[in-house]
Protein backbone atom coordinates (compact mmCIF):
# COMPACT_ATOMS: atom_id res chain seq x y z
CA UNK A 1 0.00 0.00 0.00
CA UNK A 2 1.33 3.32 -0.95
CA UNK A 3 -0.14 6.65 0.36
CA UNK A 4 -0.40 9.63 -2.41
CA UNK A 5 -0.65 13.18 -2.26
CA UNK A 6 -4.00 14.66 -3.39
CA UNK A 7 -2.55 15.82 -6.79
CA UNK A 8 -1.31 12.04 -7.12
CA UNK A 9 -5.08 11.04 -6.86
CA UNK A 10 -5.72 10.95 -10.54
CA UNK A 11 -2.44 9.40 -12.52
CA UNK A 12 -2.71 6.91 -9.51
CA UNK A 13 -6.23 5.98 -9.86
CA UNK A 14 -5.93 5.99 -13.66
CA UNK A 15 -2.65 4.16 -14.35
CA UNK A 16 -2.89 -0.07 -14.52
CA UNK A 17 0.57 -0.34 -13.15
CA UNK A 18 -1.07 0.45 -9.59
CA UNK A 19 -3.24 -2.30 -8.91
CA UNK A 20 -2.49 -3.12 -5.20
CA UNK A 21 -5.32 -1.07 -2.83
CA UNK A 22 -6.80 2.51 -3.20
CA UNK A 23 -8.22 4.31 -0.28
CA UNK A 24 -9.47 7.55 -1.95
CA UNK A 25 -12.50 9.87 -1.62
CA UNK A 26 -14.17 8.55 -4.90
CA UNK A 27 -17.12 8.57 -6.65
CA UNK A 28 -18.35 5.49 -5.49
CA UNK A 29 -20.96 6.27 -3.37
CA UNK A 30 -23.75 8.34 -5.45
CA UNK A 31 -26.40 10.20 -3.77
CA UNK A 32 -28.48 11.36 -5.87
CA UNK A 33 -30.56 10.01 -9.38
CA UNK A 34 -27.69 11.62 -11.46
CA UNK A 35 -25.01 8.09 -10.94
CA UNK A 36 -24.20 8.33 -14.33
CA UNK A 37 -22.01 11.29 -13.80
CA UNK A 38 -19.93 8.76 -11.57
CA UNK A 39 -21.03 5.29 -13.40
CA UNK A 40 -21.44 5.98 -16.94
CA UNK A 41 -17.93 5.00 -17.47
CA UNK A 42 -18.65 1.73 -16.74
CA UNK A 43 -17.97 0.12 -20.24
CA UNK A 44 -16.21 -2.31 -21.09
CA UNK A 45 -14.00 -0.42 -23.87
CA UNK A 46 -12.30 1.11 -20.66
CA UNK A 47 -11.66 -2.09 -19.17
CA UNK A 48 -7.62 -2.97 -19.59
CA UNK A 49 -5.67 -5.82 -19.21
CA UNK A 50 -4.23 -5.52 -15.76
CA UNK A 51 -0.67 -6.02 -17.42
CA UNK A 52 -1.39 -3.21 -19.84
CA UNK A 53 0.24 0.73 -18.61
CA UNK A 54 -2.17 2.33 -21.06
CA UNK A 55 -4.06 5.28 -18.86
CA UNK A 56 -7.97 4.12 -18.46
CA UNK A 57 -10.47 6.97 -19.92
CA UNK A 58 -12.96 5.87 -17.42
CA UNK A 59 -13.39 3.07 -14.78
CA UNK A 60 -10.98 3.67 -12.66
CA UNK A 61 -12.46 1.09 -10.15
CA UNK A 62 -11.93 -1.57 -13.14
CA UNK A 63 -15.41 -3.03 -13.02
CA UNK A 64 -15.72 -5.81 -15.31
CA UNK A 65 -19.29 -6.97 -14.54
CA UNK A 66 -21.75 -7.26 -18.17
CA UNK A 67 -24.62 -6.86 -16.37
CA UNK A 68 -23.64 -3.27 -15.20
CA UNK A 69 -22.26 -2.51 -18.53
CA UNK A 70 -25.72 -3.70 -20.22
CA UNK A 71 -27.56 -0.96 -17.55
CA UNK A 72 -25.35 1.89 -18.10
CA UNK A 73 -25.84 1.59 -21.75
CA UNK A 74 -29.77 1.37 -21.44
CA UNK A 75 -29.94 4.14 -19.04
CA UNK A 76 -27.96 6.36 -21.45
CA UNK A 77 -31.58 7.34 -22.66
CA UNK A 78 -33.04 7.47 -20.46
CA UNK A 79 -34.30 10.65 -18.18
CA UNK A 80 -32.12 11.42 -15.27
CA UNK A 81 -34.88 11.55 -12.86
CA UNK A 82 -37.13 8.93 -13.88
CA UNK A 83 -38.03 5.74 -11.97
CA UNK A 84 -36.29 3.75 -14.19
CA UNK A 85 -32.94 5.42 -14.63
CA UNK A 86 -33.04 5.87 -10.09
CA UNK A 87 -34.02 1.82 -10.37
CA UNK A 88 -31.10 0.85 -12.45
CA UNK A 89 -28.85 2.95 -10.09
CA UNK A 90 -29.93 1.46 -7.65
CA UNK A 91 -29.48 -1.78 -8.73
CA UNK A 92 -26.07 -1.19 -9.85
CA UNK A 93 -24.84 0.03 -6.37
CA UNK A 94 -26.54 -3.13 -5.31
CA UNK A 95 -24.52 -5.03 -8.05
CA UNK A 96 -20.92 -3.62 -6.83
CA UNK A 97 -21.52 -4.13 -3.59
CA UNK A 98 -22.59 -8.03 -3.75
CA UNK A 99 -19.55 -8.47 -5.97
CA UNK A 100 -17.55 -6.63 -3.91
CA UNK A 101 -16.25 -4.29 -6.71
CA UNK A 102 -16.63 -1.34 -4.21
CA UNK A 103 -16.18 -1.42 -0.26
CA UNK A 104 -17.68 1.95 0.68
CA UNK A 105 -15.68 2.34 4.06
CA UNK A 106 -17.22 6.27 5.21
CA UNK A 107 -18.14 7.74 8.57
CA UNK A 108 -21.34 9.58 8.36
CA UNK A 109 -24.26 9.78 10.74
CA UNK A 110 -26.90 8.01 10.31
CA UNK A 111 -29.30 10.84 11.68
CA UNK A 112 -29.05 13.98 10.38
CA UNK A 113 -31.49 16.50 12.66
CA UNK A 114 -33.61 19.20 10.68
CA UNK A 115 -36.05 21.43 12.02
CA UNK A 116 -39.22 22.39 10.57
CA UNK A 117 -39.43 26.08 12.45
CA UNK A 118 -38.13 28.12 9.22
CA UNK A 119 -38.21 25.47 6.40
CA UNK A 120 -40.29 22.29 5.69
CA UNK A 121 -40.81 19.42 3.89
CA UNK A 122 -36.95 18.24 4.19
CA UNK A 123 -36.36 14.88 3.38
CA UNK A 124 -37.29 12.03 5.75
CA UNK A 125 -38.49 8.43 5.80
CA UNK A 126 -41.64 9.17 4.99
CA UNK A 127 -40.47 11.88 2.67
CA UNK A 128 -37.54 10.37 0.89
CA UNK A 129 -36.37 12.47 -2.21
CA UNK A 130 -32.45 13.12 -1.52
CA UNK A 131 -29.95 12.01 1.23
CA UNK A 132 -30.27 14.70 3.73
CA UNK A 133 -26.20 15.44 4.02
CA UNK A 134 -25.66 19.18 3.64
CA UNK A 135 -22.04 18.05 2.27
CA UNK A 136 -23.40 15.70 -0.61
CA UNK A 137 -23.93 16.78 -4.16
CA UNK A 138 -27.62 15.57 -3.14
CA UNK A 139 -28.03 18.61 -0.84
CA UNK A 140 -29.03 20.75 -4.03
CA UNK A 141 -32.24 18.79 -4.19
CA UNK A 142 -32.59 19.64 -0.75
CA UNK A 143 -32.95 23.38 -1.17
CA UNK A 144 -34.92 23.58 -4.41
CA UNK A 145 -37.60 21.35 -2.22
CA UNK A 146 -37.53 22.62 1.29
CA UNK A 147 -40.26 25.37 1.38
CA UNK A 148 -41.03 28.63 3.42
CA UNK A 149 -43.08 28.07 6.86
CA UNK A 150 -43.72 31.97 7.11
CA UNK A 151 -42.22 32.41 10.52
Amino acid sequence: MQQVDNGEFGSTQSTNSKLDVMLNWGNTCVYNANWRNSWGVFKSDNVKDATSDEPLNGNWMRVTDPEIFDIVTKSAALPTGSDENIANGNTIAQKLTATMQAINLMSIPTTVPTNSTYWANYSKQDNFYAAPYTWWSSFKKTLVNIEPTGK
